[in-house]
């Protein structure tokens, strides 16, 4: 047996022991409702990119990493650390606005130097520019990810391994709902969800049967986690049973303008008690 072969057949079973560790670990945290939101094809990938990447693998589940249509994406602000990290540089260039970020890098190793820019109006020929969303909210963090974004593919690969920002992830989607997806908190990454008019209409009509009420308490969940209606009502879909729960507790809270409109409200309560005990 040749030294060589024998060499490739050690990397065979390091690679098949490291897999079978992961698959371990993967199995223990899907114990757990945060992971299991996230699928034991999205824990697994995360955890494994987190291992090439050379990153804490906790770190990466708790928003570092992404996993987002079979494709494993990195949060602008790992790609920041990653690249500092590594000896390399990347500066602001004084001209930047708060609609046009402009980046110079330059590698450590060899010197090799690179300018991007990217801007709002950058973001509207590309067709993602909705200013309900946080291109509109926060221009300035969302022309500096995109840039960095494509400052890290040009000039540091090797650091990335081909890992793209998240919101460019959510964009290659063609606007389909994310899954799979490692969150944020809401204030560093918002997840984008645009419902069509229909597909609202229809929600307020077949939540709890009262479409103003239904409508009174998307407003108020709006309200409390600065959410656009489309992510709101997003949100309530995927909770399920709790956001029916969630309602009826909020539901309970309220002051009602007259009895006809109580009664209703107290019906549809019941139904839905009902229901739950089938």
């Amino acid at each position: 047996m040749s030294k060589e072969l024998q060499i490739n057949q050690d990397e065979n079973y390091d690679l098949l022991g490291d897999i079978d560790q992961t698959q371990n670990a993967v199995r223990k945290l899907l114990q757990t409702k945060h992971f299991q939101q996230l699928g034991e094809a999205g824990v697994f990938a995360i955890i494994q990119k987190a291992k090439s990447l050379k990153i804490n693998a906790f770190d990466a589940l708790s928003g570092s990493l992404y996993y987002l249509n079979g494709k494993t994406g990195m949060s602008a602000e790992m790609m920041n650390t990653l690249i500092r990290s590594n000896g390399h540089s990347i500066t602001k260039d004084p001209k930047s606005t708060e609609t046009n970020c402009i980046l110079h890098g330059k590698r450590k190793d060899n010197g090799d130097s690179w300018t991007c820019s990217f801007s709002i109006e950058d973001a509207k020929r590309a067709g993602i520019y909705n200013e309900k969303t946080p291109w509109g909210k926060y221009p300035s963090n969302m022309c500096f990810n995109r840039a960095l974004s494509n400052l890290a593919r040009q000039l540091f690969p090797d650091v990335i391994k081909g890992c793209y920002e998240i919101d460019e992830l959510k964009s290659f989607a063609d606007n389909t709902s994310p899954i799979n997806y490692s969150r944020q908190e809401a204030s560093e990454v918002e997840m984008v969800v645009e419902l069509t008019e229909e597909q609202i209409q229809d929600f307020y009509t077949n939540f709890n049967g009262d479409v103003e009420m239904t409508k009174a308490y998307v407003k108020y969940c709006m309200d409390k986690q600065r959410w656009s209606e489309s992510q709101t009502i997003s949100e309530l879909q995927k909770a399920g049973e709790a956001s029916h729960k969630a309602y009826k507790n909020w539901i309970k809270k309220q002051k009602l303008p007259d009895l006809s409109s109580s009664m209703l409200v107290q019906a549809e309560l019941v139904s839905f008690d009902a229901s739950e005990g089938d």
